[in-house]
């Protein structure tokens, strides 16, 4: 099956929502490959969207940079 991913976004909607089903592996700090499920993944990158708005980074921003840097901007 072929997926047509443009944006992280579209990543992001199709690995969410799957629960506690894991959607990806990560390695931890002992070096070994765990399971990532989909409630994880989707706490981590809220998380990581929080960090980034507490130091300014909002959508124009993040517009900006992916515009110079050659991303779709969207």
């Amino acid at each position: 099956m072929m997926f047509d991913f443009s944006t992280l976004n579209d990543v992001l909607k199709r690995a969410t929502g799957r629960g506690s089903r894991a959607v990806m592996m990560g390695q931890g700090a002992d070096g070994a490959w765990k399971p990532i499920t989909s409630d994880e993944l989707y706490g981590r990158v809220r998380a990581l969207a929080d960090v980034l708005r507490g130091w300014g980074w909002g959508r124009a921003i993040a517009w900006r940079f992916c515009r110079r840097t050659g991303g779709s901007g969207r």
